[in-house]
């Protein structure tokens, strides 16, 4: 097993950004770090996602981005817009591919498993929240501490 199949049970930060453009459009990046203080692997997903229901989507996979977008919100340099925390938590990463990565999320609002797959240029989003009041299936019961 590669170290970019291998699994991750250590907690890492990620963040869900409204980015919003100055033609008047928007999409979500959805960031999550590496290892700690590492750039952030990032997708661009059209629509947002209800923390509360199943989603399936197309999204493209963009640039890693610099850690500070963990925290930042607002303006961005060279009319690119702006943006506004949509979420933030944990993560614990179960697959890291070229082609399939996935995680069990423990943000403030999206709680439960993101997997990003390759699909020719795009990527397929799935999504499957977790029931918060049930200690069996929350997603800190997966990492390790």
């Amino acid at each position: 097993m590669n170290t970019l199949d291998r699994p991750n049970s250590i907690k890492l930060r990620f963040s869900i950004l409204r980015h919003d453009l100055d033609d008047g459009s928007f999409h979500f990046d959805w960031m999550f770090e590496s290892h700690s203080g590492s750039a952030l692997r990032t997708w661009s997903v059209p629509e947002g996602v209800d923390p509360c229901r199943e989603f399936r989507g197309l999204c493209r996979r963009l640039a890693d981005h610099r850690p500070i977008y963990l925290a930042y919100q607002g303006p961005l340099s060279g009319q690119r817009g702006t943006v506004k925390r949509i979420d933030q938590g944990e993560f614990c990463l179960r697959a890291n591919s070229e082609e399939n990565w996935q995680a069990l999320l423990d943000g403030e609002r999206m709680r439960g498993s993101v997997e990003f797959t390759a699909q020719g240029n795009d990527w397929l989003m799935v999504y499957r929240p977790t029931c918060q009041h049930d200690p069996a299936s929350a997603p800190d019961d997966h990492c390790d501490r």
